[in-house]
């Protein structure tokens, strides 16, 4: 009996070592951007960089989210770390961005780390608010307005061919 309990306690003692060695590697999570402060409608780029006691993390599957000063979330993604343990992300600040601090959370297994920046407006010159060039948006109407503009696509195509069919009628008559 005596050498059950001893090869129990053994066994119990063995599985603690092990799982406080796989806890002594520590993940570390570092967000950074490429500025600090940033205009409302531009675009943020974040890196997040993943590392186990001081060497890079490949592969890892790391979620980002990106909160307003008011808590609330503009942005969401996920990626996979690259050779370095790092992950790009990026996305464009909405042109009524909230003004204020920003707070990017990004989340691997086995950790977490934080980042922050800040939106301004931009800059009045001239007395008016240095405005965005209208070519600027173009991606993001294109982008918000796409099914209504196949549908102004087919429709132009559709009456042009309507057309065509016309002029070759009247030739033939």
């Amino acid at each position: 009996m005596n050498k059950v309990v001893l090869a129990l306690i053994v066994s119990f003692l063995l599985v603690l070592g092990f799982k406080g060695i796989l806890a002594a590697q520590a993940i570390s999570v570092s967000v950074t951007t490429d500025k600090d402060v940033y205009y409302q409608y531009e675009m943020v780029y974040i890196t997040v960089t993943v590392t186990s006691d001081g060497s890079p993390v490949a592969g890892e599957d790391v979620g980002i989210q990106v909160l307003d000063p008011d808590g609330f979330t503009v942005y969401t993604d996920q990626g996979k770390t690259d050779n370095n343990g790092e992950v790009i992300f990026y996305f464009r600040l909405n042109p009524n961005a909230k003004c204020g601090e920003y707070t990017i959370i990004a989340t691997v297994t086995g950790g977490e780390g934080e980042g922050k920046f800040r939106v301004v407006p931009r800059a009045i010159v001239g007395g008016e608010v240095n405005q965005i060039n209208k070519l600027e948006l173009l991606p993001m109407i294109i982008a918000n307005n796409i099914n209504l503009i196949v549908l102004i696509v087919v429709a132009v195509l559709a009456i042009y061919i309507v057309f065509q069919r016309i002029l070759e009628n009247n030739r033939l008559s």
